[in-house]
């Protein structure tokens, strides 16, 4: 069962202006989201925000459609999940501690804060 925290395999499967569309591999699956009883792969979004430690300008310089990424799950809500690629090495699927702590003593600010 997916939850919050866990990283995950998945492969992008649309882009949008504001992120991209992960569709999560379960584990037991065959890799190709063929699973047993034939649903719909659970699917989330990395939003652009979420895709790398700097900023990102197009989505497309990240990613594309077809692409296998790892992501970690930030929340599960009203049936959506919130995906994120920052700290997560795309290599291994292993959480990278050192952006990870970076990320949180800034507070995810990504400026936009109003100026006088």
């Amino acid at each position: 069962m997916l939850q919050a925290g866990d990283v995950v395999r998945g492969t992008v499967s649309r882009i949008e202006a504001y992120g991209a569309f992960v569709d999560i591999i379960e584990e037991g699956s065959d890799g190709n989201n063929n699973n047993n009883n034939n649903r719909r792969p659970p699917r989330g979004l990395v939003h652009i925000s979420q895709m790398a430690p700097h900023r990102v300008e197009q989505v497309t310089d990240v990613v594309k459609v077809g692409q296998a990424v790892f992501v970690g799950i930030l929340d599960m809500e009203d049936g959506r999940i919130r995906l994120g690629m920052v700290g997560v090495n795309q290599e291994n699927g292993e959480i990278d501690q050192q952006i990870m702590q970076q990320r949180q003593e800034r507070g995810n600010d990504r400026g936009g804060g109003g100026g006088n």
